[in-house]
């Protein structure tokens, strides 16, 4: 009995027709047919989403009991939910963490929730937000037309296939207003969008990797060479993100982009490198390298005897150059 109460509660606060509770009972029943009454809210929804103060890992365990057929006003209300302002008793980092798990539970929701597509994409282009909570929204984005996860529901709309194309597309341009080498978002877009990008240098289906079946028919926005592109620019970029430079590394070692390797071994030699992407640049290195890099490897092997991980990383990439050669 609580429960719905507080869900009524919680509906009335998030309602845009809330003001018409203050009407009077004879004309709410003349005009009953064009104002109907507020829908119930599920009694878990009501509970993770309360304005009374609960710790994360309570809220945590309601999202856990949500099912995966909730009402479209459930997810309508789920959805109006993800902003900057946590529910009482949450930090703004664990409000966007629970955040990132509703809009995965609501991918979970069956049948189909139409609203998803719009929703997440309104969430990136919204600036107001945080840029954690918009990377999250890119995130469930890139999953939504994913077959990574064989619970989840995807979109299949041509049109909004479309639309969720062009969001990646402007994630990673250059100059786009949506686009910012400074943020880790450049580097989810990009991931997502080798994913649904054929890799010209893997000539054999045995080398191919699986096909996506849930990915758009991608892609007259952006051909694989423009896309090697991309990637060759920003990891050779030093004015980004480091996270950014490495996924891009990172995908030219996957997509055997040999004209990489000046970048990487620039990276390798320069001390002030961060160390992520020294560890991208000697992967990149032992995969796509030649006999003259061992030299490279060996010397700065010798330079950073202490570090242990940089030492892991190196052994591996010699490893792999002795089996190439």
């Amino acid at each position: 009995m609580a429960l719905a109460g507080l869900g009524l509660a919680v509906w009335w606060n998030v309602s845009r027709n809330s003001s018409d509770a203050s009407a009077s009972p004879q004309k709410n029943s003349k005009s009953s047919a064009h104002n109907p009454p507020a829908p119930v809210i599920h009694p878990s929804v009501a509970a993770l989403l309360t304005p009374e103060s609960t710790p994360i890992t309570v809220r945590l365990a309601t999202l856990g009991t949500l099912g995966n057929r909730l009402s479209p006003d459930d997810r309508r209300l789920l959805l109006r939910s993800i902003t900057n302002t946590p529910p009482n008793g949450l930090t703004l980092d664990e409000w966007y963490s629970l955040a990132n798990d509703i809009m995965q539970a609501l991918r979970f929701q069956q049948p189909f929730t139409p609203e998803y597509t719009d929703s997440l994409v309104a969430f990136w282009n919204d600036k107001s937000l945080d840029p954690t909570l918009r990377d999250y929204a890119l995130q469930q984005l890139r999953t939504w037309v994913a077959d990574h996860d064989t619970r989840t529901c995807h979109e299949e709309r041509p049109e909004k296939l479309a639309l969720i194309q062009q969001t990646f597309l402007n994630a990673v341009t250059p100059g786009h207003p949506n686009c910012d080498p400074q943020s880790t978002s450049t580097g989810t877009a990009m991931l997502a969008l080798n994913e649904w990008l054929p890799i010209p240098s893997l000539k054999t289906p045995a080398q191919a990797p699986p096909v996506n079946s849930f990915a758009p028919p991608f892609f007259k926005l952006l051909s694989a060479a423009a896309f090697q592109q991309l990637l060759l620019t920003y990891a050779a970029d030093t004015t980004c993100h480091r996270g950014v430079r490495s996924t891009a590394l990172q995908l030219c070692s996957f997509r055997r982009v040999g004209v990489a390797l000046p970048t990487a071994r620039t990276i390798l030699t320069d001390n002030s490198s961060p160390a992520i992407l020294r560890l991208t640049a000697i992967s990149l290195i032992g995969s796509l390298g030649v006999a003259d890099d061992r030299a490279l490897l060996t010397t700065f092997q010798k330079q950073n005897c202490r570090d242990p991980l940089l030492q892991a990383s190196i052994q591996k990439a010699l490893s792999e150059l002795s089996r190439q050669q």
